[in-house]
């Protein structure tokens, strides 16, 4: 199985993107072996630049 960590930016954000992601998924590209995991919150596009590499490692780290 193939994992999503999207990386958003407030707590609306946070409670949207999985659903929506999981929707355009399995709705418009039939997939049903990927899973959106819970995102990442990075606060801003700054606080994203800074600290891309932490998210990445999150990322492989909660993928599995």
């Amino acid at each position: 199985m193939r994992f999503i960590v999207p990386i958003v930016e407030g707590p609306g954000d946070e409670t949207a993107a999985p659903v929506l992601m999981r929707r355009i998924i399995r709705e418009r590209l039939g997939r049903y072996d990927v899973e959106v995991l819970r995102p990442k919150r990075a606060k801003d596009r700054g606080a994203l630049v800074k600290r891309l590499e932490d998210f990445l490692g999150y990322a492989a780290i909660t993928g599995g």
